[in-house]
């Protein structure tokens, strides 16, 4: 009895508001009931089946761009703006570098494209938008005039980034990079300057917006930004200190091995690598070809020693190696030989392969480093400069332990070793860690690989 009694006052005030309406209904209001319970009508059969997408008939009154496809069915529609848009011949977009016209492409050419189907879409689902009270006033909106509908744009492929690209490359101004050069003890770095060029992701969404919202030709100004060097000269400037070097003796051996040491040597030489940069001695050193200068030299091929074109480079790489070791670079790749090499001990080489074995390395310091060789018909020699922030009490080593070693007379032996890098500071061990395992097959031939 209580719950109907809270009822009541709004069951009262309903047929209140109900009375007025009637009372107070105009003749159009009347019509508007009319077209609501009619839309109410047609939705309840749709919803039960009786009517499929493919047989209603867009409303009177709709025009997708001023295409009138009012009382046609969806794909009678779409031909039709098929051929509309067919027959588009799209307008202009200019872009102005600095005010000065850098270039022009039509908006069809960029991929501007008008989806079609997104307004068909639409224009068969006037009604279907949020609730009844809406999709009422929708159709009493295309019964008392027009609707227009503009079909959605969009940009197909990558036409639009390929475009600025293009612009950029031929208008941008390259940063000037700083060049550092070691030089009889002493270092001289050149000046640096910033370049600018186009922000390509900002211009393409620059051109992207204006031309959805375009109809005609328009321009649109490339949106700059600065290019900074790679190679700065207050960084480059730092670079004063040794943070590692080792040697490996070469000389002795055939003329043209030690043509191949010196020249892979001095294409090693002279890198510089900024923090986070990553090198791979392989590819510095070039492929191994008569083309680009290499000899026939000793190299190892399926567990022998053998001549080959470039026989001598892993020599080159292995004190590379250990000079990274010692200055703590991050070693991203590296590789043993199969066999114990006579200039270095085991566990310390890197042999490089061409495209399956190499030395790669990553400076992980917070300033650029410097990368000295030399090689004079002795010896070969690496040297990473770089700025010291190490303290002077804390020292780094690398000993080599053997696992096992089976003796080989006349060749070397087969042998399993591990590398660890031990660091101590005022002569107390601090950190142990192991950076790798090699093994070596034992051969009848002492190797130099």
């Amino acid at each position: 009895m209580r719950m109907r009694n809270r009822r009541l006052p709004a069951l009262l005030a309903a047929m209140a508001i109900f009375i007025l309406l009637l009372s107070g209904c105009s003749a159009e209001e009347k019509d508007n009931r009319r077209l609501w319970a009619r839309w109410l009508s047609r939705r309840s059969s749709e919803e039960s089946g009786e009517a499929k997408l493919d047989d209603i008939l867009i409303p009177e009154g709709v025009d997708i761009d001023g295409v009138d496809i009012g009382g046609l069915k969806a794909e009678e529609a779409r031909t039709q703006l098929k051929e509309y848009y067919g027959d588009e011949k799209g307008f202009d977009i200019s872009l102005m570098w600095n005010g000065v016209l850098a270039g022009t492409m039509n908006s069809i050419e960029l991929g501007l494209t008008a989806d079609i189907d997104a307004a068909l879409g639409e224009a068969v689902a006037i009604a279907e938008r949020g609730n009844v009270l809406r999709q009422y006033r929708s159709l009493r909106d295309v019964s008392m005039g027009r609707l227009h509908i503009e079909a959605p744009r969009y940009f197909e492929g990558s036409i639009v980034e390929s475009f600025v690209k293009n612009i950029d490359d031929e208008n941008m101004v390259k940063p000037v990079e700083a060049k550092i050069k070691y030089n009889n003890g002493s270092f001289s770095v050149t000046d640096s300057s910033e370049g600018y060029g186009a922000d390509i992701e900002a211009t393409v969404k620059a051109v992207k917006k204006a031309a959805l919202l375009a109809r005609e030709d328009i321009s649109v100004d490339v949106v700059m930004e600065t290019r900074k060097p790679h190679f700065t000269k207050e960084a480059l400037s730092k670079i004063h200190d040794v943070l590692g070097r080792y040697s490996t003796q070469y000389g002795g051996n055939s003329w043209t091995r030690e043509q191949n040491v010196m020249l892979a040597t001095s294409r090693l030489g002279g890198l510089v690598l900024m923090p986070g940069d990553q090198a791979s001695a392989s590819a510095l050193m070039l492929e191994r070809t008569v083309e680009n200068g290499y000899k026939v030299g000793n190299i190892y091929l399926n567990g022998a020693v053998e001549n080959g074109i470039g026989g001598g480079v892993c020599q080159v790489a292995s004190t590379l190696y250990n000079a990274l070791l010692l200055a703590e670079i991050q070693v991203d790749e590296r590789h043993n030989h199969s066999m114990v090499v006579s200039y270095i001990k085991p566990g310390r080489d890197a042999t490089i392969s061409e495209d399956y074995k190499d030395l790669k390395f990553t400076n992980n310091l917070d300033n650029p480093i410097y990368i000295f060789s030399d090689s004079d018909g002795v010896n070969v020699t690496f040297t990473v400069y770089g700025v010291e922030t190490r303290p002077a009490n804390r020292k780094v080593t690398y000993p080599v332990t053997v696992v096992y070693e089976i003796e080989n007379p006349g060749g070397t032996p087969e042998m399993e070793v591990y590398l660890e890098k031990v660091v101590t500071v005022d002569g107390k061990e601090e950190s142990r860690k192991k950076l790798h395992s090699d093994y070596y097959e034992a051969s009848a031939q002492t190797a130099t690989g």
